[in-house]
């Protein structure tokens, strides 16, 4: 159970979107083409439907609060009334990639946990800032220890797959849907 909880808590670290879109994002404001993370850094709050079925199923997650600054830094809380409230901290790394979605571009990141344990997951995520307030889709996994293989922007959303290669769909779906916070 302790490795789904790893798995879990690494996936809605930081981390990966919930349901399709609505609305679009023209992705040309001249802040978000100006900052490497394309809109990343803040806080960011899932709640409800748009937490990752993944972790609503394993982990009774209620809601996530996620801080990514500028400085590569962040701290995810996942808060659940059955299990309690788990932060964790680390770096990330993030990489434009040439693909879009929802008219925005699609992000690929990579996440070095230092707390409460050391691991690695590694994602994408994508954000639109034409939304008040802005939202953004996520989906990582983690993959150090191997938990998964992560989403690639070539693959899109919903491309993650379990260490045996199936793909996460359906109630571990880790698909996560973030608004940020004004």
């Amino acid at each position: 159970m302790r490795r789904y909880y790893t798995l879990a808590s690494a996936v809605c670290l930081v981390v990966i979107v919930g349901a399709c879109a609505t609305g679009t994002d023209t992705g040309t404001t001249t802040n978000q083409q100006q900052d490497p993370t394309g809109g990343l850094v803040g806080t960011w709050i899932s709640s409800s439907e748009n937490v990752a079925p993944l972790l609503k199923t394993l982990l009774a997650v209620d809601s996530i609060v996620a801080n990514f600054n500028a400085q590569g830094g962040y701290s995810v809380t996942s808060y659940s009334a059955r299990n309690g409230n788990q932060t964790f901290t680390g770096t990330y790394t993030v990489t434009r990639s040439m693909r879009d979605t929802l008219s925005a571009p699609i992000y690929a990141i990579d996440l070095r946990q230092a707390t409460p344990t050391v691991l690695r997951s590694q994602g994408i995520y994508v954000v639109q800032t034409s939304m008040s307030p802005a939202r953004m889709l996520y989906e990582v996994v983690q993959t150090e220890p191997p938990g998964g293989i992560a989403p690639t922007p070539a693959g899109g959303f919903g491309s993650s797959k379990n260490v045996m290669g199936v793909p996460l769909t359906g109630m571990f779906s880790n698909i996560q849907v973030y608004r940020k916070r004004s």
